[in-house]
């Protein structure tokens, strides 16, 4: 067995009715921290899936699906959000009460992060973002379902003790100081510029009136 086989999980992004609207992306893990939830186009960096793409997903790797209810009948969409936890595709179809449990079990700075967006696609990418900065105990809090399962299963599942957002939090934290740091050297710079100009015109001698 390769080790590529022993690590990886098969998974067909496939459609349920060819003659209605489809797309599917795959977010590779760790990749959510960077998802906008107030913009889901966000994801098409990614590029779309064909439909019946045969995959191979990594622990942690997602696949969002959404697909049109009916052609005519019925309208809107069903998304769901396909990850890998624990050497298994899990399927989550967020809704309110996924939110709910979220935000529970989010801290506020967490929180700040994760209550933007509405709608399907922004419920999944949420709580693909929330998988990835939790705590093992926020998970067990959050995802008590997923948590009985992996425990059924015998499977292990250890999220990440320092999330990437964390990481990207950090890094732009030091750029807006380096950016305060440039505007206070050029307001300074431009201060001593005019106090210099204004002194030259003081030192400069004044013409005597005509009688």
């Amino acid at each position: 067995m390769s080790t590529e086989a022993a690590t990886t999980v098969s998974f067909i992004a496939k459609r349920i009715d060819r003659r209605c609207k489809w797309w599917a992306v795959k977010i590779p893990a760790g990749e959510a921290a960077s998802l906008r939830l107030d913009d889901t186009t966000s994801t098409r960096r990614f590029g779309f899936l064909a439909a019946g793409a045969d995959l191979e997903l990594s622990e942690g790797d997602a696949v969002v699906i959404s697909e049109q209810r009916h052609h005519r009948k019925d309208r809107g969409y069903d998304v769901a959000l396909h990850v890998v936890i624990g050497g298994k595709v899990r399927e989550y179809r967020p809704g309110a009460a996924t939110k709910a449990s979220i935000k529970a079990a989010a801290t506020p700075e967490q929180w700040t992060e994760l209550k933007d967006g509405s709608g399907e696609v922004a419920a999944c990418l949420r709580l693909l973002k929330a998988i990835g900065m939790f705590s093992a105990e926020q998970f067990r809090a959050a995802f008590p379902k997923t948590t009985a399962s992996l425990a059924e299963e015998g499977a292990t599942w250890n999220p990440p003790q320092i999330a990437p957002s964390a990481v990207d939090r950090a890094i732009a934290k030091v750029c807006d100081k380096a950016r305060e740091v440039e505007l206070q050297y050029w307001g300074a710079l431009h201060l001593e510029q005019a106090e210099l100009q204004a002194e030259r015109i003081n030192r400069r001698p004044t013409m005597p009136k005509a009688s």
